[in-house]
């Protein structure tokens, strides 16, 4: 059935290699005061899916992870600190209302990063926050914290995998992007390799003193200057 309906299509592509696109740190504010929470995105450039770095940024993403204030005092107690300082809060007033890290992956580049809904009276503390997580792990990330992020990891790429729909959405898509499949063992194998070394080598190359880019839409007023968070990309190393 498939030789009949696709005999057709060439083998190959006569479309020109495309060009690597240069990534460039901006921002896009969209000022919108007729709602109550803002919608933020902030994002840094990360790798395509042949790089050796891709799983760090995997690892990366379950270190981050993400929170809902309908989880309630429960948001205390999620493996992500970065959920547990958003539950937290500000005088018993959780940070923000969401937050969800996401890793967009292309064939040469990427983009690593959070969308955060807050209200505009917590927006700054919520994005200050975000960039302190982002150096605190820079700086040091214990190891006991990438050991059970490796685990999540582990679990979420393999699992969904039962599902025959999923598994074939993965296979098509392991085979358009890097013309080879890994199957479960070696999706392990892969994160298993990840080091702390190595961990820490790759943070410190894409998220210390570096371009962020970011989209918000809202009331504006307190959301910081794109220069002030482009500030919060390094602390000072003595």
């Amino acid at each position: 059935m498939v030789d009949k309906a696709f005999s057709s299509i060439p083998s190959q592509a006569n479309n020109p290699e495309p060009k690597i696109v240069d990534y460039v740190g901006c921002e896009m504010r969209i000022r919108d005061d007729t709602i109550h929470n803002i919608h933020a995105i902030i994002g840094w450039e990360s790798v395509g899916w042949t790089s050796p770095y891709f799983w760090h940024f995997v690892v990366l993403q379950h270190i981050i992870g993400s929170y809902s204030c309908t989880v309630g005092a429960g948001g205390q107690h999620l493996s992500s600190r970065l959920a547990e300082i958003f539950a937290h809060g500000h005088s018993f007033r959780p940070y923000g209302n969401s937050f969800e890290a996401f890793l967009s992956t292309f064939k040469e580049t990427g983009l690593f990063g959070l969308h955060l809904t807050a209200s505009e009276k917590l927006i700054h503390d919520c994005v200050y926050s975000i960039f302190n997580e982002f150096q605190r792990l820079v700086t040091y990330a214990p190891k006991e914290e990438i050991e059970r992020a490796k685990t999540m990891a582990k679990t979420s790429l393999v699992f969904p995998l039962e599902d025959p729909k999923i598994f074939l959405r993965d296979l098509s898509r392991q085979l358009l992007t890097t013309d080879q499949y890994l199957n479960r063992k070696e999706v392990i194998s892969k994160i298993d390799q990840v080091s702390a070394k190595d961990f820490h080598k790759t943070l410190n190359t894409f998220f210390y003193d570096v371009d962020p880019v970011c989209v918000v839409q809202g009331p504006l007023e307190e959301f910081p200057d794109y220069n002030l968070m482009r500030s919060w990309t390094y602390w000072n190393r003595w």
